[in-house]
């Protein structure tokens, strides 16, 4: 992935989120 660690984690999920608002 384009991340590494938690904080990768974080922003993809973070993402889904959003796109599951909308």
């Amino acid at each position: 992935g384009y991340w590494h660690g938690e904080a990768g984690m974080q922003v993809a999920q973070a993402q889904v989120r959003e796109l599951s608002a909308e």
